[in-house]
């Protein structure tokens, strides 16, 4: 039985309403990003997961993981267990050894506040159509795992 995340990974590019009429997320629960740069709409209920919308159709473009945090951030994380495809990857060698070469990588600026990140195209039996971007911590442990439509507008 799929749980919550692998139904919302799944979902991706249905709209708020269809999600709503899914049992998968709270009516009334989305609202504007709290991100300066953004114009992009959002619902964080679920403990350390980031559901994004674009703002004109309401349409599901993208949804982050928090898994752990760096020594100066305390943001939620989430509890319970990934998807099967995403569930042993702890460290940035995990993610070459169980994908292979990423699309595109890049390091870290810590002084930028960037994270290396490692991005490839998600198992197409979670989604068809989506990416995965793996955002690693300062110690190379994974800390966000972000999943985007390839065609996502924010």
């Amino acid at each position: 039985m799929k749980g919550q995340l692998e139904l919302l990974i799944n979902n991706l590019g249905k709209t708020y309403h269809d999600l709503v009429k899914l049992g998968l997320i709270e009516k009334n629960s989305i609202r504007e990003s709290q991100y300066e740069d953004s114009d992009s709409l959002e619902i964080e209920s679920i403990s350390g997961i980031e559901l994004v919308f674009e703002p004109i159709a309401y349409r599901f473009e993208a949804i982050y993981i928090r898994l752990r945090n760096d020594a100066y951030s305390e943001l939620p994380t989430y509890p319970a267990p990934l998807p099967k495809s995403l569930c042993e990857i702890h460290e940035r060698y995990d993610s070459h050894k169980i994908f292979g070469k990423p699309i595109s990588s890049t390091e870290a600026n810590h002084t930028a506040g960037i994270p290396a990140a490692d991005i490839y195209q998600l198992d197409t039996n979670l989604h068809p159509a989506a990416q995965l971007s793996l955002q690693y911590g300062t110690s190379k442990n994974l800390n966000v795992i972000a999943i985007s439509l390839l065609d996502a507008s924010v």
